[in-house]
C-alpha cells in the first residue's frame, strides 16, 4: 500500500469515506479517543468520525470502536452519540495493537490487529439492541469542517476523552480501506515476536 507523506489533510467540501489507523499501546482503564474529526461542543457539535476504544455505554466495552455521525450531535433520542462499530474481539492493555476504523457510506467497521470480527446483535445498558461490527449507518458523515485531533476530543471550552498510552503511525485515508488492505497493513507492520 503506497504511503503518502504526513501533512495537512483537508477533506472539506466533499463527503468522504474515511479510514483511520493507529498502533495503540493503552495504559488506562477508561475510554479514550485515538484520532479523528470529533468535536463534542454542545453549542457547535461537529462530530464526524473518530477512532476510540472502550466505549462501554452502547456495546463497545473493552473493544476498538469507530464512531460516525451525520448530524454532529447526539443520536436522536439519546443523550450521546451511539453510532459506532465495536471490534468483535477485545483488546489487550499494555500491548501494542493495531486499531483501524473504516466507513464506506453504508457501514462502520472496526478492526483489531488486522481482523474485523463480527459482533452482534448486542444489547446495551439501556436495552437497545444493535449490530456492532459491522455497524449499519447509511446516513453519511457530517460535512461540517472540524479539527482533526489525536489523543482527546474537543469539548465546549476544553478537551476530553483523554487517551492514556502511546500512539504510533497514526494515519487517515480519504477512503474506506478494504479488509485485505487492513490485513496487509497489519502483516507489514506487526512487531516481530521472537
Amino acid at each position: 500500500m503506497a504511503q503518502r507523506p504526513a501533512g495537512p489533510r483537508n477533506f472539506r467540501g466533499s463527503p468522504i469515506d474515511p479510514g483511520v489507523a493507529a498502533w495503540v499501546l493503552m495504559t488506562d482503564d477508561n475510554a479514550g479517543f485515538v484520532a479523528g474529526m470529533w468535536s463534542e461542543s454542545s453549542g457547535d457539535p461537529r462530530r464526524s468520525y473518530g477512532l476510540f476504544y472502550d466505549l462501554s455505554m452502547y456495546g463497545g466495552d473493552e473493544r476498538g470502536n469507530f464512531h460516525v455521525s451525520r448530524t454532529g450531535g447526539p443520536t436522536a433520542g439519546h443523550p450521546y452519540s451511539i453510532d459506532y462499530s465495536a471490534s468483535g474481539q477485545t483488546f489487550t492493555r499494555r500491548v501494542w495493537q493495531l486499531h483501524v476504523g473504516t466507513y464506506d457510506g453504508r457501514e462502520a467497521v472496526s478492526y483489531l490487529d488486522g481482523l474485523s470480527v463480527p459482533l452482534g446483535p448486542v444489547k446495551d445498558k439501556f436495552g437497545n439492541t444493535s449490530m456492532k461490527n459491522p455497524y449499519p449507518y447509511p446516513d453519511g458523515l457530517n460535512p461540517t469542517p472540524a479539527e482533526f485531533t489525536v489523543g482527546a476530543v474537543q469539548m465546549a471550552s476544553t478537551v476530553g476523552n483523554y487517551a492514556e498510552g502511546t500512539f504510533a503511525r497514526v494515519r487517515v485515508w480519504d477512503r474506506a480501506l478494504t479488509a485485505e488492505q487492513v490485513r496487509a497493513l497489519y502483516e507489514n507492520e506487526r512487531p516481530v515476536v521472537p
